[in-house]
């Protein structure tokens, strides 16, 4: 009877055991989602924040490009339409206004 007792303790140690690394291992599986969200969400913030870093500093340079060509005397005006520089001269105004 006492061999039975003993048996039935280790059987229920081992249970007890696995179902306790059972749940560890899906704790630890869980942790792992979350900072992979984590992560994914920090680099798409990254990527999107250079992106925008990007966009401005072009928008910038657009910005200083046009006011370096409008200094110059023969262009009345400068403009980006859809990523195309449009110049607008001396000479095209007397050109259309001959016309």
């Amino acid at each position: 009877m006492t061999t039975f007792f003993i048996t039935l303790v280790i059987i229920t140690y081992f249970v007890i055991s696995a179902i306790k690394e059972d749940q560890a291992n899906e704790t630890i599986e869980k942790g792992r989602q979350v900072n992979k969200r984590k992560l994914v969400n920090l680099h798409f913030g990254n990527m999107l924040e250079q992106e925008l870093t990007r966009r401005k500093n072009l928008d910038e340079s657009r910005k200083g490009f046009i006011r370096q060509l409008e200094n110059d005397e023969n262009i009345q005006k400068v403009s980006f339409e859809e990523n195309v520089l449009i110049i607008v001269t001396e000479q095209d105004v007397d050109m259309f206004e001959k016309k």
